[in-house]
């Protein structure tokens, strides 16, 4: 195996595993601070925030890499950055678009799963960060550069605590606090790693644009099954 490709597997295991074990920690230290129903109706926030996600993101990282792989492996890294640009946009739009369809004033959706309207911005927060996440993760793993996602993911999983005991100081022991707390990770790391994406994208020469409808078109057809 080439050593890169190890070394590749090894970070993103470690960015996971970190991500992964700050977040049972979190998840421990709330229940610790506050109580159960709080626990229970974040976790709601959060899976319904998920389901949104799945719904709006349509596995456009994973269906990706197979084309942003083949694209390294032959230096065309003209067409690796047009299909991280385009991949980039399209998520971002169908994440507005599928909370623009959950928030609608018609069928209101929160009300009838029992979610407050407080939480609306911690739900887009969710939302589009876990989508871009996907599609800025995806690219920087295509590229062998999965080590530059560990520390971010790490530190962003770690914010969470000086934020949730700021919040529970001035908001008290509140669902909205342990929410914000819960999300943070979103902006944090959705931040993080488009500053470092970007960086790497712009030391590629050329435009960011070019056969974009064409790049979609075979994005979505390789993310679809």
């Amino acid at each position: 195996m080439d050593k890169s490709i190890g070394k590749n597997i090894l970070f993103i295991y470690l960015a996971n595993f970190g991500s992964s074990f700050f977040t049972f920690l979190f998840w421990i230290t709330s229940a610790n601070l506050t109580d159960t129903e709080i626990i229970g109706t974040v976790a709601t926030i959060s899976s319904f925030a998920m389901i949104l996600g799945v719904l709006s993101n349509l596995d456009i990282g994973i269906g990706m890499k197979r084309f942003l792989g083949k694209a390294v492996a032959e230096n065309n890294f003209q067409y690796f950055k047009n299909l991280c640009s385009t991949a980039f946009v399209f998520t971002t739009i169908s994440a507005i678009i599928i909370l623009i369809i959950a928030f609608n004033p018609i069928i209101d959706i929160l009300d009838i799963i029992g979610i407050d309207k407080e939480f609306i911005p911690i739900i887009a927060i969710i939302v589009i960060g876990n989508n871009l996440q996907h599609v800025i993760i995806g690219s920087l793993v295509s590229a062998k550069k999965s080590k530059s996602t560990t520390m971010p993911s790490i530190v962003a999983s770690m914010s969470r605590f000086p934020i949730l005991g700021i919040l529970l100081f001035y908001l008290g022991t509140t669902t909205l606090a342990v929410a914000w707390s819960y999300s943070i990770l979103y902006i944090v790391l959705t931040i993080s790693l488009m500053i470092i994406t970007l960086k790497y994208l712009n030391s590629i020469p050329g435009s960011y644009f070019e056969k974009s409808y064409d790049n979609l078109k075979i994005i979505i057809k390789g993310s679809f099954p």
